[in-house]
């Protein structure tokens, strides 16, 4: 059971890296620095030491709303 709780949050977690973002006149520097500061912020808020299914949940939400306040967009 908590196996499968664990590769659960796990996958969950690599639901913002899945996403692809769009930004008319980015750089892929810009698009770096911005992601990375992103996930960063997501996971200060979010922590997902223990892996638990909420708490990468919410590190996703946060993630993602970090970066559309950048102005970027999902694909």
């Amino acid at each position: 059971m908590t196996r499968g709780l664990v590769l659960c949050g796990v996958l969950l977690g690599l639901t913002a890296c899945t996403i692809t973002w769009s930004k008319p006149g980015v750089t892929q520097e810009e698009y770096a620095r911005d992601n990375y500061a992103c996930q960063v912020d997501a996971s200060r808020v979010a922590p997902t030491s223990d892996l638990n299914a909420i708490n990468v949940s919410a590190k996703d939400r946060l993630y993602i709303a970090c970066m559309e306040s950048k102005g970027y967009q999902r694909k």
